[in-house]
């Protein structure tokens, strides 16, 4: 169990994925900018040949839990088409399945979400992991399918526990 420091998603639409994680999830917003006529930072940044990239639509954002610095980065590169594989976002799978969110409060969180007309795709849970002792969590997907797990274990303990 540990948290995210930073991760990118790529995103179809744009907007409803900012609603999802501000208005939904309650993020707060670090910024958010257009990228037009620029070339990305390094070779294949994002998949992006170089050729391409000068010419790419794109849209960038970042948005964060509350009380964390960490958070997730959403792409949306509307001059370039791909096939949607979220529907395969589903244990067991290969390679990284979710985000995972450490709050103070689970079930507290849980409730603020569905309040605010969110769902849950797996209910709250407590677990016992050692040697951390019980953990509740739960997740949400976003509208573009990718799984985000909170938890309420005190994180401060899981980096000092043995």
């Amino acid at each position: 169990m540990s948290p995210i420091f930073n991760s990118t998603q790529l995103v179809a639409d744009f907007d409803r994925a900012v609603a999802f994680y501000t208005q939904t999830l309650g993020f707060g917003t670090r910024l958010t900018f257009p990228v037009r006529g620029a070339l990305e930072p390094g070779a294949d940044v994002l998949g992006l040949p170089l050729p391409f990239a000068k010419d790419a639509d794109r849209m960038v954002g970042m948005f964060h839990p509350p009380g964390l610095a960490a958070g997730v980065e959403l792409i949306a590169n509307r001059s370039m088409q791909g096939r949607d594989f979220s529907a395969q976002c589903v244990a067991p799978n290969v390679g990284m399945l979710c985000l995972r969110i450490p709050v103070d409060d689970a079930a507290r969180y849980a409730g603020e979400i569905t309040a605010r007309g969110g769902t849950l795709y797996a209910p709250v849970r407590t677990f016992e992991i050692a040697p951390y002792g019980p953990v509740s969590s739960f997740s949400v997907r976003s509208p573009e399918g990718a799984i985000i797990e909170f938890f309420d274990a005190p994180f401060e303990n899981m980096l000092t526990t043995p």
